[in-house]
């Protein structure tokens, strides 16, 4: 075979890869953030209050909040490995709306540790936060041998289960349970 034809098989295989990736992409569940919206929450006096919060959405693995305001509108947002905090989150349970996180092996749920949750709901209060931690992390807080931070809820519905010896909220396995102040909700 002569170069040009080697060539123009190669470009062809190429192609070819790329353009699976590109369908495989395309078929995977997303963990998506969507853009930014205004949006009212309940704070721990009972006040209706406004904010800009980033959305969360669809479905996927866990990912790290960082400091700032984020809301969950939509009933079935589901993240499959730990969600990390990391500073001081606010998070809103939108009437009507749910989130669901599984955590990793030795890991919480939603890791706090060392960092700041707070959960509010909205008027109605039927937003729904259901938490299962890794084995020996709590389902709200802290992993294996880690406190849980600060967790305040103001408002929806927690469950939150911990793993093999980690609190509900709390610390996880061996570690002292943080800071817990429930305001409001279920």
């Amino acid at each position: 075979m002569d170069i040009i034809k080697r060539r123009g098989i190669m470009k062809r295989k190429l192609l070819c890869v790329l353009l699976c990736a590109g369908l495989l992409l395309l078929w995977m569940p997303m963990a998506a953030w969507g853009a930014d919206t205004s949006c009212t929450y309940i704070d721990e006096n009972g006040v209706e209050q406004s904010t800009t919060a980033t959305i969360i959405e669809g479905s996927g693995p866990g990912e790290t909040l960082t400091s700032g305001w984020y809301i969950v509108q939509d009933a079935g947002v589901i993240r499959s490995s730990t969600v990390t905090i990391d500073g001081d989150v606010h998070l809103i349970l939108a009437d009507g709306a749910s989130l669901e996180v599984t955590g990793d092996n030795d890991n919480a749920g939603i890791d706090v540790s060392g960092d700041s949750l707070t959960i509010y709901g909205q008027s109605l209060g039927t937003g729904v936060v259901t938490v299962t931690g890794g084995s020996r992390g709590a389902g709200i807080g802290g992993g294996d041998g880690e406190a849980g931070g600060t967790v305040t809820i103001n408002g929806g519905t927690v469950t939150a289960k911990g793993g093999f010896n980690g609190a509900g909220i709390g610390g996880g396995q061996n570690e002292s349970g943080g800071t817990v102040t429930i305001n409001g909700g279920t």
